[in-house]
């Protein structure tokens, strides 16, 4: 759990040293099963889809930036 320095350290970051912190959400649909089974098909599905998450992003970010 983070603690209230962490917080302040953070927003210091992000105000003080222009820090510029963007995300990536993927969503990802568990079947009902088997947990072990569903960790392991999640880590593929994750793996898989990730493959050109790099890519993917700097399009975008270069696609909708203001730079």
């Amino acid at each position: 759990m983070l603690n209230i320095n962490e917080v302040i350290e953070t927003n210091k970051m992000i105000h003080e040293m222009n820090l510029d912190v963007r995300t990536i959400t993927m969503g990802i649909s568990e079947p009902a099963g088997n947990c072990l089974v569903n960790v392991k098909n999640i880590h593929v599905v994750i793996c898989k889809i990730s493959t050109n998450l790099c890519n993917d992003s700097n399009r975008i970010f270069s696609e909708y930036s203001d730079n």
